[in-house]
């Protein structure tokens, strides 16, 4: 029907209204009725970074940010219609395998969560990482949830950590939530963390886990299972 690949990876709504869609094989835009579909291309160096799309985002500029799972990240300007670039070889990106990107209005960056290469702050004046504030770190990180000045983030056997808590500490649960995908603030004020675990697990603003549920109803931690990578909440 239109949709460059069926493995969707993620979604975003615009400010004119478009829907884009982030697929293995591929960028997509749809009106509503038709898809328009965006491919790296080697000989153009204003074209998509790459067909793998992990993540998107929207800053205050109305710029699309893109990031791949293995070629960088690009961004794309609706008035000129081209993509830019950024990747390890020319911004001093930790790697090229980005996991999340997350616009903070506050310090005017994006934070980007990477694979085996920690978070990195790009910032959106300069568009270039933020050396002086280069966060040390090795570890992967799948998710960042900005709440009015304050970042969350989510990897693997960090659980849920504020930006104070970064490095100093592995995990602050010993059986569940070591591994989280997916933070979401609900309008309860509470943070809902999808995980690798099976589980989905409820922490307050301070980071604290307030309680969990199994989907299999056994309780207990799984090795394997149906791991939690999105969370919405509807009207209700």
């Amino acid at each position: 029907q239109g949709l460059s690949d069926n493995q969707v990876t993620c979604t975003i709504h615009d400010k004119q209204g478009f829907i884009w869609i982030g697929t293995k094989d591929g960028l997509n835009r749809y009106d509503g009725q038709d898809f328009y579909v965006f491919k790296h291309n080697e000989k153009d160096i204003n074209s998509l970074c790459g067909n793998i799309i992990s993540c998107l985002e929207i800053d205050n500029d109305s710029l699309l940010w893109i990031g791949s799972a293995s070629s960088g990240m690009c961004s794309y300007d609706f008035r000129t219609g081209k993509f830019k670039t950024y990747n390890k070889s020319n911004s001093e990106l930790n790697v090229n395998n980005i996991n999340d990107i997350t616009f903070d209005k506050n310090r005017n960056c994006l934070w980007i969560a990477q694979n085996n290469a920690g978070l990195q702050l790009f910032d959106l004046k300069t568009k270039a990482t933020d050396k002086n504030k280069k966060l040390i770190s090795t570890n992967t990180y799948y998710d960042v949830l900005v709440n009015d000045t304050i970042p969350y983030f989510a990897g693997i056997i960090e659980s849920l950590k504020r930006l104070g808590n970064i490095g100093k500490f592995r995990t602050q649960v010993s059986d569940t939530a070591m591994t989280i995908n997916k933070i979401f603030l609900g309008s309860d004020n509470h943070l809902w963390c999808g995980a690798w675990d099976n589980g989905l697990h409820q922490f307050d603003l301070n980071g604290k886990r307030l309680a969990t549920w199994f989907f299999d109803r056994s309780l207990k931690l799984k090795l394997s299972g149906d791991e939690i990578l999105c969370l919405a909440e509807d009207e209700n």
